[in-house]
């Protein structure tokens, strides 16, 4: 039996908070993280980056990226893991133009997800997510444990 780990990137596993602007209900301001995607590559990676490449060699193990990152932006995103040695099994995001919110989003990306993978379940699964409105969403949704990994007293903390 295979249990999946799905990480959301932003102020989850990677520190982009150069970059990052959110709008009053906690929803990411889609519009200028477009105009900032050209700086990914000055990201850095919170502490749960750690825990990412310690699970990532075990055979049991799905590793689900679940990020409101647009599509376009997956080749950048996709390297910069790479080049910080975070192995991606499924890469699920944001279709180019699609101004879903954030909780909508992820819980149609996964529903999906897990209709075509055979033998991953949502049963099987937990999530690390900093956004409330994702993690309410996903449990109730999809019944997945989903965790804040950032305790409030982090302050940007880069990970080597």
């Amino acid at each position: 039996m295979t249990f999946t780990v799905i990480f959301d990137l932003d102020k989850t596993v990677v520190d982009s908070a150069h970059r990052y602007d959110v709008k009053p209900n906690g929803d990411q301001d889609l519009e200028k993280w477009v105009e900032k995607e050209h700086l990914t590559g000055n990201d850095g990676l919170h502490p749960l980056a750690v825990k990412w490449r310690q699970i990532q060699s075990r055979n049991d193990v799905a590793i689900v990226v679940c990020t409101s990152r647009h599509a376009p932006a997956k080749p950048a995103t996709l390297d910069f893991l790479n080049r910080q040695g975070l192995r991606v099994n499924y890469y699920l995001c944001r279709d180019e133009g699609d101004a879903t919110p954030d909780a909508d989003l992820k819980v149609r990306l996964l529903r999906r997800f897990f209709s075509v993978q055979p033998g991953l379940t949502p049963r099987n699964a937990l999530m690390f997510d900093d956004h409330k409105g994702v993690r309410d969403a996903v449990f109730d949704g999809l019944g997945i444990m989903c965790l804040n990994p950032i305790p409030e007293t982090w302050q940007s903390a880069n990970v080597e």
